[in-house]
């Protein structure tokens, strides 16, 4: 009799560590599920942001020939681009592409300022490039954003946030890029 409820608790506690075993398989699958989902979403925005970063570059050299753009900022903007392109980290990533959006959209608003240089065509031709890219961009950014949330909100719960500190599961930044606001300009006597 003492024999069957050893075997019997054995068992029971050998399907406790099965049940233990399935559950921490299946939340690690989870996170790194999540995980991937995140960084495919980041990749596509990725590719996109190096293909603005080549728009602005184009923008910068217009800005250049017209004289109307300090130099510095221009340097500034060749060096974030030429930056972003040697960082492997996505969070970095994120926080460079802030500060270049910053820098690029000062060049963009004042180049589209002068009625002169919206009459060129390479002008022309970049900016369209560049929006067509920047809308690209918003609608990725969504499902990016709402990749990272729903990885952020796994790693920061219970049970998951265990096993995420165990194996190095860390928070993904949200792509927050501001949104350009167009300038109007309008030619009349008044301006």
């Amino acid at each position: 009799m003492v024999l069957g409820t050893v075997v019997i608790l054995i068992i029971v506690v050998l399907f406790v560590l099965l049940l233990a075993v399935i559950n921490t398989v299946v939340v690690i699958n989870g996170l790194v599920i999540l995980r991937s989902n995140t960084k495919k979403n980041w990749a596509n925005i990725d590719v996109l942001l190096i293909q603005k970063h080549e728009e602005i570059l184009k923008l910068a050299e217009i800005a250049k020939g017209y004289g109307k753009f300090e130099s510095e900022t221009l340097a500034v903007i060749a060096g974030l681009c030429a930056q972003y392109g040697r960082l492997k980290k996505q969070n970095q990533k994120v926080v460079l592409e802030n500060r270049l959006l910053a820098q690029a959209g000062r060049v963009i608003t004042a180049l589209e300022g002068y009625p002169g240089i919206r009459a060129n065509e390479l002008f022309a031709r970049a900016m369209s490039k560049y929006t067509e890219i920047e809308q690209s961009i918003a609608q990725r950014r969504a499902f990016y954003n709402e990749s990272v949330t729903l990885y952020n909100t796994e790693i920061q719960q219970y049970p998951q946030m265990i096993f995420a500190w165990i194996f190095l599961f860390r928070p993904a930044l949200l792509l927050e890029l501001p949104v350009r606001q167009e300038v109007k300009t309008t030619i009349g006597p008044n301006n």
